[in-house]
């Protein structure tokens, strides 16, 4: 294919603050020949309805190849049926190139398209009312960028008038606040393999539109900031996170979905990009350099971290993830280990995941993840096996995994996948429970809990059944073991290959070997786990209780929304609260404001925060926190009265103190960073005076929460005969005084709810105020709704669009409170239940066509403005057998 410039063409709107100065490396022509491979590889191979059609067609258009892009355009349009044209993955990008190329379409086509796109199905089901719109967040996010984008491209005259929304009909605000909520809280579906690009690509194509230009500038930055956060968690072909959903079989390094489009933009291990990789390339959008920067930069080893809580807040089709909710990734220079630690009785969403395991670097492209799960027995309602009952912790390349109890299931176990491509192996399963693996860019230790046995050739499919394994198939074997026995704990550690001692890989496995049996040591019991890992930390997880690491515990609510050596993002999911992203790399820092949506630029690093300040008599100790950007150095400002700062120090470390002051005079500080890229604005500024007998600074302040409302608690501080309350909406301030009080406690009744608020407490004697204490979080919420209890099932009769179907009633209490209730099916207990329904009564009814035959398990949850409540217990729905020819189903009053 012959290589032609990019033609002007809309770009984002957000791009004209996104041109940041290139840094150290210019990635552009790199990220343009992947594209080029991406549309080669998509010429030889995409046929059928697969979802890199459209963005090969669109490909060819925007160079200018209208004959070639009309072709591959037309097939698609003329191949598919309108009764099936509402796959997602291709609706909303047909939209797209309607909108801005559809002068090009000859006149069948143009109605074809037309009649393709008044069909519901080409907005995924989640405009009409239940129980027909269930759809997981990438059907939302597509079905609503497609029924936006073709309201105007084609007008609302010309869509499905039975489905336009009575509320909102461009569907325009519900866009609007999902981006909103993605840049604060995260992306739906955040690394999911084959779902998450759905997710992420409608935003590409809501920021080209240029009908609404506040919608697309806020498109392209949270595109933008969501593509800083992935590029923390790629290691040269792998996306080294955990994620909310995704199957067994697509976790491995390879070509698929979401890989595929990150690695069109930051490289790494060979891939061909297709499909979703061509989606990158096909469109205007190049991520500035420093973002690449990041994906490349793997010289030292480091933690990634990240919350992930884009809560429904009402709708009851988009899934939570709770607060308490933590992504880990650990990389290293040639492998990662990722997994996620959650809050005690934390309600993750239904999953569907295999979530902590390790991905390495392998330039064969064999398999090079390895996993272990807790599998239902049940399939998940997509391919895949979903998985339940398992909790985690992790402190950088080591880790352990806790199964809970799992009721209805026959047989809980442990599984993992051993990939085959090993370079040694060292079995002492059934001697000690321990296996050894050695593989090209890590070394890795299993630890069970008790000795077992297991085949290194032998496979489970995602039915948990053998899997023979084909004939045709040249990689090395993978295999699995299974754990039946419990206490049903299992350890992970790592380590380099050129960090053990030994020539060739069987050497140093066991020099390897050696110090996990000399270093480390796994202590198990049903539900509960601590294991003494080979880096000297000790990682302790029991069931239903916070994880610990050291005998501390991992404190979730009190973590940034992410953190990683480049980036740092406040929890902040109060739409109408300042939100900022940092990124800091090569002495430049870009901040993506959430609030604003614009992006600006300064040379130096991030600024510090959490400034705090003590006194004392001629004395000011000051504290404060690194931003990220490798400060070396930070300068100390100081003003008295109204009067402007002047540099009064220059210091290498996160503190310093002043003697130069005077006892009884007010004296305001800010520090601000610097290394060789230049220095930071200055930090949130802090107030003290310093005198005789200014009381130290206050410690231990803790806060409870409950329905708006925030309790805190604090230390006594000798001679204190005061304390002042402050309180913030962004961490370090600036604070507003709330309470002056006497004792150790106060009550904040003022602070709404979902929103997170940070506190500080000074301490007063003598008529002189202290330094503030360290800050303390909290985030009030109302209590979840009860589970619905006293349900009851009757036979009987509906009458629907004139016809009458046998099926069957459900009925329960009413939850006082409730809004509305949501009506949940399963094939098993314990396995993927989906919404089916939603009623503002407490009764249902569920015909036979549905629930002929199949042995339902039924859930049902209350719904209000605090989300959905706790599920009633699980129960099943009697089977209905097919009434026989010419008889009629018997019904009960």
């Amino acid at each position: 294919m012959t290589r032609r410039p990019l033609p002007a063409w809309p770009r984002f709107v957000a791009l004209t603050v996104l041109g940041a100065a290139l840094t150290a490396a210019d990635h552009q022509a790199a990220i343009d020949a992947r594209a080029q491979q991406c549309a080669e590889q998509g010429i030889a191979t995409l046929k059928g309805s697969n979802p890199g059609i459209p963005w090969l067609a669109l490909w060819h258009l925007r160079r200018g190849e209208k004959e070639q892009g009309l072709k591959v355009l037309y097939k698609l349009l003329d191949d598919t049926k309108p009764e099936s044209q509402g796959h997602p993955f291709l609706s909303y990008v047909l939209a797209h190139i309607w909108l801005h190329y559809g002068k090009l379409y000859d006149a069948p086509h143009a109605a074809k398209w037309l009649e393709l796109a008044r069909t519901r199905g080409a907005y995924s089901y989640n405009l009409v009312p239940f129980p027909s719109n269930y759809a997981t967040t990438n059907l939302r996010m597509t079905g609503s960028a497609t029924w936006y984008l073709n309201s105007v491209g084609l007008g609302l005259d010309k869509m499905p008038a039975a489905i336009i929304p009575k509320e909102d009909p461009t569907r325009v605000e519900y866009l609007r606040d999902a981006i909103t909520r993605i840049g604060r809280t995260g992306m739906p579906e955040f690394a999911s393999r084959p779902y998450g690009v759905y997710n992420m690509v409608p935003l590409m194509c809501l920021a080209e539109q240029t009908a609404d230009q506040d919608l697309a500038q806020r498109a392209g930055v949270v595109y933008e900031a969501f593509l800083a956060c992935a590029a923390a968690t790629w290691l040269q072909g792998h996306w080294v996170a955990a994620t909310g959903r995704s199957y067994g079989d697509l976790l491995s390094q390879g070509t698929n979905s979401s890989i595929n489009f990150l690695w069109t933009y930051f490289g790494g291990l060979p891939n061909d990009g297709r499909g979703p990789g061509l989606a990158a390339g096909a469109m205007a959008y190049r991520p500035p350099n420093y973002v690449v920067d990041v994906a490349t930069r793997r010289d030292e080893p480091y933690v990634a971290t990240s919350r992930v809580s884009w809560v429904k807040e009402g709708d009851p089709g988009i899934v939570l993830n709770p607060t308490g909710f933590l992504q880990y990734s650990y990389l290293n220079r040639s492998y990662g280990v990722y997994s996620q630690i959650t809050e005690p009785n934390t309600r993750l969403q239904e999953q569907q995941i295999f979530p902590p395991g390790v991905m390495w670097l392998d330039p064969t492209g064999n398999t090079s993840c390895l996993w272990v799960t807790v599998p239902a027995s049940a399939r998940a309602h997509t391919h895949g096996s979903p998985e339940l009952g398992q909790e985690w912790v992790q402190h950088e390349g080591a880790l352990l995994l806790v199964a809970k109890p799992l009721p209805g299931e026959t047989s809980p176990l442990l599984k993992g996948l051993v990939p085959g491509n090993k370079e040694a192996l060292i079995d002492d399963a059934a001697k000690d429970g321990r296996i050894y693996l050695a593989y090209p860019g890590v070394l890795i230790a299993l630890t069970a809990a008790k000795p077992f046995t297991w085949d290194p050739k032998e496979v489970y499919d995602l039915r948990d059944q053998p899997k023979p394994r084909k004939a045709t198939d040249t990689r090395p074997a993978d295999g699995c073991f299974r754990i039946t026995d419990g206490p049903l704990v299992m350890a992970y550690d790592t380590l380099r290959p050129d960090q053990a001692q030994g020539a060739t890989p069987a050497e140093r496995l066991a020099w390897f070997r050696d110090q996990i049996r000399t270093k480390t040591k796994l202590t198990a019991s049903e539900g509960s786990g601590t294991y003494q890992a080979l880096n000297g930390h000790a990682l302790q997880r029991t069931v239903g209780q916070r994880a610990h690491v050291d005998g501390q515990p991992v404190d979730i609510q009190g973590r940034p929304f992410l953190a990683n050596p480049w980036m740092d993002q406040p929890y902040q999911p109060d739409p109408k609260a300042p939100c900022t992203l940092t990124v800091s790399i090569d002495g430049k820092t870009h901040l993506y404001d959430l609030q604003n949506y614009r992006i600006s630029h300064h040379d130096g690093p991030a600024r510090p925060t959490h400034l705090t300040a003590s006194a004392a008599s001629r004395k000011v100790s000051l504290r404060w926190t690194p931003g990220p950007g490798q400060p070396t150095g930070y300068v100390v400002r100081r003003a008295t009265g109204d009067g402007a700062a002047t540099d009064v120090a220059t210091v290498t470390t996160a503190t310093w103190d002043d003697t130069t002051v005077q006892d009884g005079t007010a004296y305001r500080y800010e520090v601000a960073a610097r290394n060789a890229g230049g220095t930071s604005p200055a930090g949130v500024p802090v107030t003290v005076t310093p005198g005789a007998h200014v009381p130290a600074q206050p410690t231990g302040l803790a806060t409870t929460v409950s329905d708006g409302r925030v309790d805190l608690a604090w230390q006594a501080v000798p001679g204190a005969t005061g304390y002042t309350v402050g309180r913030a909406v962004t961490p370090g301030g600036p604070y507003q005084t709330i309470a002056t009080v006497t004792g150790t406690t106060a009550t904040d009744t003022t602070a709404t709810n979902h929103r997170t608020w940070w506190y500080v407490v000074s301490a007063t004697a003598n008529g002189s105020t202290g330094g503030t204490s360290a800050e303390a979080a909290a985030l009030p919420c109302a209590p979840l709704l009860p589970a619905p209890a006293g349900v009851q099932v009757t036979r009987t009769t509906q009458t629907i669009d004139g016809k009458t179907l046998p099926g069957m009633r459900i009925t329960w209490k009413a939850v006082p409170g409730a809004q509305h209730y949501n009506l949940k099916l399963s094939r098993t207990l314990r396995s993927l239940y989906i919404i089916r329904g939603s009623v503002t009564e407490p009764s249902w009814f569920i015909s036979d066509d549905l629930a002929l035959s199949q042995g339902l398990f039924l859930r049902i949850t209350a719904v209000n403005a605090t989300g959905e409540g706790e599920p009633c217990e699980g129960f099943e729905l009697p089977a209905v057998k097919p009434p026989k020819p010419g008889e009629a189903a018997k019904t009960e009053d």
